[in-house]
Parts: C-alpha cells; sequence; structure tokens
C-alpha cells in the first residue's frame, strides 16, 4: 500500500493520473481482504479503480467513491454490455482483445461507454489456479519454497513459440502469449477510442519510456490531421529494436474485409 501511495503521491506532482486494478480472479476466501484494499484505495484518492470481474465492481461500488472503470476481463464485445456495466456503475470500459476490427468499430459508435483499447504490451492469454512450476518440479504451494520467485518460466507449444508463466502471490499462472501486442501501425483505423493502453509492467522503465514516446508521437499526428495520417514504419523500426520479445498483431487479427 505504500508504494500505491508514492505513486499516486507522484503522478500528482507531474499532473498524470493513476488508476489501481483489481485481479482478474477473485475468489470468497479473498473478499475481505479486497474490501480492505478498497477502502485504503479510496483514502489516497487515485484517479479511477479498474475491476476485472462483476462481483468486484459490486463490491468496489459499494466500498469506495472513485470512479470505477471495467477491465478487458469483463469481456466487452458488444454495446450491450457497456450499456450494463453503465448501469452498475462504470465509466469507462476496456474492450476486449480478443474483439474482431468489426465488432471494435460498431462499438465506437454504440458504446454507453467511452472506451480504452490495450494497443501494446503482453497479453495474458489465460490465469491458471494450477501451478505449472510446481508441477514441473514435483513439489505444491506448500513445500515449493518460493521457487519461482527468482526464476524465468515459459510454456513452450506446438510451434516452438515460448509463453511467458507469471507467477502471482496466491500462487496462480498468468501464461502470456508468445508475442506482444503491437497496433502501432493500425492507430489511424482505431479513430474514437478514447484511450490507447500500454500493458508496461514487464518493460524496463527505459524500454516503456520508447515505447510510450513513439505512441505518443503517432497519436497527436493523428489526431491533427486523421484524413492525411500516414503511418511512418520507422516508428515500427523502433519498437521492434528495443522490444524484450517479438511483437505481433496477436488475436486483434486485422481484417477490415472480414
Amino acid at each position: 500500500m505504500r508504494e500505491i501511495a508514492t505513486a499516486i503521491s507522484t503522478a500528482k506532482k507531474y499532473n498524470a493520473q493513476v488508476v489501481v486494478t483489481t485481479p482478474r480472479i477473485t475468489m470468497d476466501r479473498e473478499l475481505d481482504e479486497y474490501e480492505q484494499f478498497l477502502a485504503n484505495i479510496d483514502n489516497l484518492n487515485p484517479s479511477g479503480v479498474m475491476v476485472s470481474n462483476s462481483g468486484m465492481l459490486r463490491l468496489a461500488r459499494h466500498t469506495c467513491t472513485q470512479p470505477l472503470q471495467a477491465d478487458f476481463s469483463l469481456n466487452v464485445f458488444n454495446h450491450l454490455t457497456t450499456k450494463w456495466l453503465a448501469t452498475n456503475g462504470a465509466v469507462k470500459a476496456v474492450i476486449s482483445p480478443e474483439a474482431t476490427y468489426s465488432q471494435i468499430t460498431e462499438l465506437i459508435t454504440k458504446s454507453a461507454l467511452p472506451l480504452e483499447m490495450i494497443v501494446h504490451g503482453p497479453i495474458e492469454a489465460m490465469v491458471s489456479d494450477h501451478c505449472v512450476p510446481s508441477a514441473v518440479l514435483g513439489t505444491d504451494s506448500l513445500s515449493c519454497g518460493d521457487s519461482c520467485s527468482d526464476k524465468r518460466y515459459a510454456l513452450l507449444d506446438t510451434a516452438g513459440q515460448r509463453h511467458p508463466i507469471m507467477i502471482d502471490q496466491y500462487c496462480r499462472s498468468h501464461i502470456l502469449f508468445a508475442k506482444d501486442l503491437c497496433l502501432l501501425p493500425y492507430l489511424g483505423a482505431l479513430a474514437g477510442i478514447a484511450q490507447s493502453r500500454i500493458e508496461g509492467q514487464h518493460y524496463t522503465p527505459e524500454q516503456l519510456a520508447i515505447i510510450t514516446r513513439t505512441y505518443r508521437e503517432e497519436l497527436d499526428k493523428l489526431a491533427a490531421n486523421q484524413n492525411q495520417y500516414q503511418f511512418d514504419q520507422k516508428q515500427l523500426k523502433k519498437i521492434t529494436a528495443i522490444s524484450p520479445r517479438e511483437v505481433g498483431i496477436g488475436v486483434f487479427r486485422y481484417r477490415i474485409s472480414r
């Protein structure tokens, strides 16, 4: 909590906003913990709280006074979902990373809420209560000795691609897609999105600075002259040069013709 407080106070000095997120999965045994967490967050007065499931949305509505945002795991694919979220207290919604281009464009015109979209970074393919490292090492969550804290693990698929595994404090396995999402060349086709989001928690500060600056430059160019905007491929090369992993369009499956 001290680190979150420091982040919020530091951001305010630079006129930046901090939105505190909550886990994608919340078990009954964790609800008391997160009720206290949300109450403490409310006292820190961040710019908002982002919830990842309907239970946390309800809990946050009754626990804190900050603006509530619906994260991508609430599966926003259509405008009826945004209407339901708005009715239940959300002020913004994140489009599902699995939404097609046609679904995104329809959402932009019909959504009951401002929309945010993840445009860059590692994307979670799944979250599992099954601890993959413990299974491989022949241990369990009680006897593993925190073996995942100082090591890196990945799943190797049949195509030979590595999917990084991140372990959280509850020993859940967060399995990422093999490539980092990068929609930098397609920002022009996504006009109408209220906020473009970079998943930067697995980048170094130096890498994140370059990525953020590059997206900011392209978004400013797009805003200045949308009708004549053309993407500069040199910007993509700048991103790939510093990326710790290969980048791609991921589950976006960008095909206007479909």
